[in-house]
């Protein structure tokens, strides 16, 4: 490891070196030296730029609550799939086949009344949380399900044919769209869970039985695959491609804001902003709380866990005071001396959006203003894309130095998890329309990333290790990161 660390940076720094940012304005989300942002376009009578809330008629206009139950959902399924194996090894469930596919599709089709009264895991596990959640079940939060929204499912707009064009995993060596890899990998789990009822799991590389049943022989993690692909596929997808897109009249950016959708205090524009505000995850006053906080890593009581009671009304509202997702991952990355901004600049983005399409209800966009409407959106996507590939790069990172560990540290299980993160994440680039990373460059990433890891003994492992510092190097390029970036991650 002595050898390997600074072996990597220099291969790092000397195959593709990235712009170096320059400048000395301090961070208001965590300290990190970033170049000065350009003046708040919003005007101060219109509140806190630290604030996403908008109202009309004293009442706020801001709704995303859809948005925020499918990243419970989200969270909500990987929890559960958490739970198997210890239910199978307690004897507390006797297993058919196709019983635990149908326990995980109650997150993926949700259905409220079979979600009637059922509690959801987020806040429910943290022994220091002092103030609970305010929508303890499913049902409190929405009705929406992950089906509806994956890219393919809602056809209308898609920049892509999902059944045909879908790169980055096949099955047989045929085309996969993203709802059939995620029922795969469902079938997967159930196949697993059986055979560990039945005594007869597979075998990690060590020869012992494998220690889960959402970990397969070949070192994938599918808890972890099926979390960071959904954030893709449903989240930034729905935001990217179809709720902050501009290519059909009447939908996207150009959705309808001369009127207030009915029975709504929103337009239909206001509407699908927020939603794809929803989608990255943030708190309404998501600039007010450092990179530590959102992160969940330190910081102020009662903030240092990723949501807080701006409100004060003695509970969590999921809707407006929560952190999720994409998001905690942007302030991950711009912790420390990153000398990335990733959070500020995607807050400040989605908030201008917003403040242009408020200022323009009941009139049609001048040609200007609908310019700065697009570049908002430009803005605010790229901060999370890139947010997106720094991830990349950080579990890059771990996988190579899982495979530098000697035989006497190595840990199989360590290796796979970061893999399938690394996986899961990098699948999402293909969902923007507008994404920096080609379609070339991409299906070179995943070339190179495979459909599972190579293990320490298989064939191949040097080259593999090569193939990732050459996708690490192509990522730096494309997203234009610095050594220093790169090194922080």
């Amino acid at each position: 490891m002595k050898f390997w660390k600074p072996l990597l940076l220099l291969l790092i720094h000397c195959t593709a070196c990235g712009d170096q940012r320059d400048g000395s304005a301090r961070n208001p989300m965590g300290g990190n030296p970033q170049e000065v942002a350009p003046t708040d376009p919003v005007p101060p009578s219109t509140g806190s730029k630290n604030s996403y809330h908008f109202t009309r008629n004293s009442a706020s206009s801001t709704q995303k609550s859809g948005q925020v139950m499918r990243q419970v959902l989200i969270i909500g399924l990987k929890h559960h799939i958490g739970t198997l194996t210890d239910r199978i090894d307690n004897g507390e469930i006797a297993l058919s086949p196709g019983d635990i596919q149908r326990e995980l599709s109650f997150f993926y089709d949700y259905e409220s009344t079979s979600g009637e009264g059922v509690a959801h895991p987020v806040l429910a596990d943290e022994d220091d949380a002092t103030t609970p959640s305010e929508q303890l079940t499913y049902n409190e939060l929405s009705t929406k399900n992950l089906k509806e929204k994956i890219a393919g499912n809602d056809i209308t707009g898609q920049h892509k044919d999902w059944e045909t064009d879908f790169v980055g995993w096949t099955l047989h060596n045929a085309p996969v769209s993203p709802e059939q890899l995620v029922l795969h990998w469902f079938e997967q789990i159930d196949t697993m869970a059986i055979q560990r009822m039945n005594g007869t799991l597979p075998l990690a590389p060590d020869g012992t039985p494998l220690a889960a049943t959402y970990i397969t022989p070949k070192g994938q993690d599918l808890a972890q695959l099926l979390q960071k692909f959904l954030m893709g596929a449903v989240s930034f997808s729905q935001a990217a491609d179809d709720y902050l897109d501009d290519d059909i009249d009447g939908k996207g950016l150009k959705s309808d804001n001369t009127t207030e959708k009915e029975g709504h205090n929103y337009t239909a524009l206001e509407h699908g902003w927020d939603e794809a505000f929803g989608y990255f995850g943030a708190a309404l006053d998501y600039n007010l709380y450092t990179d530590d906080e959102i992160a969940g890593k330190d910081g102020r009581d009662n903030w240092k866990l990723g949501h807080h009671d701006s409100d004060g009304n003695g509970t969590i509202d999921l809707t407006t005071e929560m952190n999720f997702g994409h998001c905690v991952n942007a302030a991950k990355r711009d912790r420390g001396e990153s000398g990335t901004d990733l959070t500020a600049d995607a807050f400040a983005a989605f908030r201008e959006g917003r403040y242009l399409i408020t200022e323009a209800f009941g009139r049609p966009f001048t040609d200007d203003e609908f310019t700065r409407l697009k570049t908002a959106r430009n803005k605010a996507i790229l901060a999370w894309e890139k947010a997106i590939a720094a991830t990349v790069i950080h579990y890059i990172k771990d996988v190579l130095e899982d495979m530098s560990q000697p035989e006497t540290e190595y840990d199989f299980y360590t290796h796979v998890k970061h893999w399938s993160e690394l996986k899961g994440f990098a699948l999402s680039f293909q969902f923007n329309p507008r994404s920096p990373l080609n379609s070339e460059d991409f299906a070179l990433l995943h070339n190179s990333i495979g459909q599972s890891p190579v293990l320490p003994d298989q064939d191949g492992f040097e080259d593999y290790r090569m193939a990732l510092l050459d996708s690490l190097n192509l990522l730096k390029a494309v997203y234009r990161f610095s050594d220093d970036n790169i090194a922080a991650w």
